[in-house]
């Protein structure tokens, strides 16, 4: 079942609204007036115009909430009530691009991928490869106030920019895949779906200043529903199809507060959907609907069966330390995503690849989150950047950046956090090291990178190689990796290193 819209009547959505508006004075009051208080590192605590702003909003901010206060309550109250029938997710298309026909779909061979402009793409009719590119990326577009303490100011910004990065790039820049030339190749075994052995050569590997162009876009933490607007109607030039406000809402599941956060962007036309959200999880994620998105997507049709692919994004529990949550979320998807096939596969389906993506919120070397790396997880989905649990390949770099750093000159521009990744001693300054034991906020966000040489020599191993960032194929699919990078085009827009996956039919 799809769903356009996130009430199944009108009126429902009219009542949303009005709740919206009774809150977002209150909302505004606690996300702006408080940010000279909740100071950046990139901002300076004795600047004049944050003093000013120290005298003049306190007073502000009791009048206000004093004011708007109690059509607030209502607000909160009605809100409330209101998500109990709202819709676990909301599909929207790009008004331009009209849905093509039962007819047209099953004509010859079409294809399930168009332009902007609603034109239909002949790549797979003309006999050539079937290649794919799909990203993941966590973009931290929290309410201002939470994101502050994440040392990321101005999310109204942000969302806009990290829009027009994007899509500048699919509009202006190349594949750079094509060019890219793949590293010694290795032989690997892998299985198809006849379970026979394939030897594949390993994928080329690149850190790139700009997105490559993109099939599917998968998004974290965009969990301000204004913000993730902002950021859908400048995806919209490039994505026809986009999932939004995923979640559900409820006093047991997030306590009426954030949704899940997850985002997905898409070429092709979008054919099934569901959203579970987690059943275990503690501590901040208490209060955020995480969960497992759970996407089919058309990929091509000819007059006797639809070639489809299927997409799931999710985010695990945060900063989980000596509790195994992660693992009993792990559990689920598997459990789900075998289900969500099982439900949504047609006879004349042809699944052409399976992909799992997002934040896991663990590594594959800190010594804390081994038993999550020998989760059995891996045995069904294959992460091309790992070797074996324990031990990552020689060409991976971390994906999580130490908050408190995110300000500094040398990582300022897609150019400078390119050049910061490329060497580990650099990147030990500003991306987290492998070497995590306890796996607590404290130990993860506050703790400072070492400036001892002898020290960060020693850690070259694992130094700034915290990669949570996960793009995974299932095994049982024939699909050839052809390359994984790591993007720092979003420098300064978020605390995590996009991740990008090329990739092949064999079909």
């Amino acid at each position: 079942m799809l769903y356009k819209t996130a009430f199944p009547i009108s009126l429902l959505q009219y009542l949303f609204y009005t709740s919206e508006v009774a809150l977002y004075p209150v909302v505004w009051t606690v996300n702006q007036l408080t940010s000279p208080f909740l100071i950046s590192t990139k901002e300076d605590h004795w600047d004049l115009e944050i003093i000013i702003k120290k005298i003049v909003y306190p007073p502000l901010i009791i009048l206000f909430l004093s004011v708007f206060g109690i059509p607030a309550i209502f607000g909160v109250i009605l809100r409330c009530l209101l998500h109990l029938f709202r819709r676990p997710y909301v599909l929207s298309v790009e008004k331009s691009f009209h849905p093509p026909s039962i007819n047209e779909r099953r004509a010859s061979i079409s294809v399930g991928r168009l332009h902007p402009d609603g034109r239909r793409n002949s790549l797979l009719s003309k006999g050539l490869s079937k290649t794919f590119t799909v990203s993941s990326a966590n973009l931290c577009l929290l309410p201002e106030l939470l994101s502050r303490i994440n040392n990321l100011p101005n999310t109204d910004h942000r969302s806009w920019k990290i829009g027009e990065r994007i899509v500048i790039d699919q509009f202006f820049f190349q594949n750079s895949m094509n060019s890219i030339q793949s590293f010694s190749p290795v032989s690997r075994k892998n299985f198809g779906t006849s379970q026979s052995e394939r030897t594949v050569v390993e994928p080329g590997h690149n850190i790139l200043t700009h997105f490559p162009k993109l099939d599917f876009l998968c998004l974290q933490e965009t969990w301000d529903r204004d913000y993730s607007h902002k950021l859908m109607s400048e995806l919209h030039k490039v994505f026809p199809w986009i999932m939004y406000d995923v979640g559900k809402t409820n006093l047991l599941t997030n306590r009426f507060m954030l949704n899940s956060g997850l985002m997905l962007a898409s070429k092709y036309e979008i054919l099934d959907a569901d959203f579970h959200p987690y059943t275990e999880s503690f501590s901040q994620c208490l209060y955020s609907s995480k969960g497992l998105l759970m996407t089919k997507v058309l990929l091509s049709s000819t007059e006797h069966h639809d070639e489809v692919g299927y997409i799931f994004t999710t985010h695990l529990q945060a900063y989980q330390g000596m509790e195994d949550i992660i693992q009993k979320q792990l559990d689920e998807i598997l459990s789900w995503t075998k289900k969500f096939r099982e439900e949504s596969v047609k006879s004349e389906d042809i699944v052409v690849f399976d992909v799992l993506c997002g934040d896991f919120n663990f590594d594959n070397i800190s010594p804390i989150d081994e038993p999550c790396t020998r989760h059995k997880l891996f045995d069904v989905y294959e992460d091309v950047c790992r070797i074996s649990p324990g031990q990552d390949q020689d060409w991976t770099v971390g994906t999580e950046m130490r908050q408190m750093c995110l300000w500094e000159e040398q990582i300022s521009s897609p150019e400078g956090l390119k050049e910061a990744l490329e060497d580990p001693i650099i990147r030990h300054r500003y991306v987290v090291d492998g070497n995590i034991k306890d796996g607590t906020m404290r130990e993860i966000c506050k703790t400072k990178p070492l400036e001892d040489e002898d020290v960060k020599t020693k850690l070259m191993g694992v130094s700034g190689k915290r990669r949570i960032d996960y793009i995974l194929y299932r095994k049982d699919t024939p699909l050839a990796v052809q390359n994984f990078s790591f993007v720092t085009r979003l420098a300064t827009l978020t605390d995590h290193i996009p991740v990008t996956m090329t990739f092949s039919s064999q079909q």
